[in-house]
């Protein structure tokens, strides 16, 4: 009776085991992942985690992240800006996520002058940003057009409301009701779309990003988060029964 009692106690310690070991080699996978991401987002500013991008196809297509139906250029003396969803790119180069739509890119005086429903910006040749002029506050209603005539700059806005940019005082004034010649935006060949494509799908998930959704498990979604709490529970149970086994033995010696 007591060889029988022997025989099932050790088979139940061994079949313990087994299951601890198995248990463990689940949650070393999990640790290692949580060590390995955390100390990238303890040094994500240093790594500028947060400034590069994925650009690997299929990991974009996991996010879902598609090309928006719309792009617009604008073209002026052989130049061309673009805008694909909120980023602008001007000669087919990323320049900046912007406010509102594009609706005047060209030149007025000696600088370049890109204007959007939101804001108007001053460029150099080469597009180094000099000066920004914002409409709100400034203007009744939504900025529709844009304009240059008789070398004054000047705007219509959704309220049928008419105004110049003023040099000297860097404001918006009211000015009499001018026909403004709207600079038609051309829907981008295949070729520009493709290419515009592809580098707005690369600007759109950070590394930083990437690394916190492996971190938390939602890389994969509620069933990645579910995935790592019964992890988590699986390693709490693996200290609990490490230290029961511990203890078991102690009290043996």
């Amino acid at each position: 009776m007591k060889q029988n009692r022997k025989s099932s106690s050790s088979n139940h310690k061994l079949h313990f085991r087994k299951w601890h070991r198995r248990f463990g080699m689940i949650a070393s996978i999990f640790l290692l992942n949580l060590a390995i991401t955390g100390v990238l987002l303890n040094h994500y500013e240093g790594l500028k985690l947060h400034q590069s991008y994925i650009t690997t196809g299929w990991l974009l297509d996991w996010y879902g992240v598609s090309l928006p139906k719309n792009v617009r250029c604008l073209e002026s003396k052989s130049k061309s800006a673009c805008q694909v969803g909120k980023q602008v790119y001007l000669d087919d180069a990323y320049w900046e996520d912007i406010q509102g739509s594009i609706l005047f890119f060209g030149w007025w005086k000696e600088d370049v002058l890109l204007a959007t429903s939101a804001n108007v910006y001053w460029l150099t040749d080469d597009f180094k940003l000099i000066e920004v002029a914002s409409f709100s506050g400034q203007v009744d209603g939504i900025v529709e057009s844009i304009g240059v005539l008789d070398n004054q700059l000047l705007i219509k806005t959704s309220q049928d409301a008419h105004y110049r940019f003023d040099m000297m005082t860097y404001a918006w004034k009211p000015t009499e009701a001018l026909t403004i010649n709207n600079q038609s935006a051309t829907p981008a060949d295949k070729k520009t779309q493709s290419e515009l494509g592809d580098k707005y799908r690369q600007r759109q998930i950070t590394h930083l990003q990437f690394v916190q959704d492996l971190h938390s498990g939602s890389i994969i979604g509620l069933s990645g988060k579910i995935t790592h709490d019964i992890t988590a529970f699986i390693i709490i149970w693996l200290v609990a029964s490490g230290f029961i086994t511990w203890r078991r033995r102690k009290n043996k010696k």
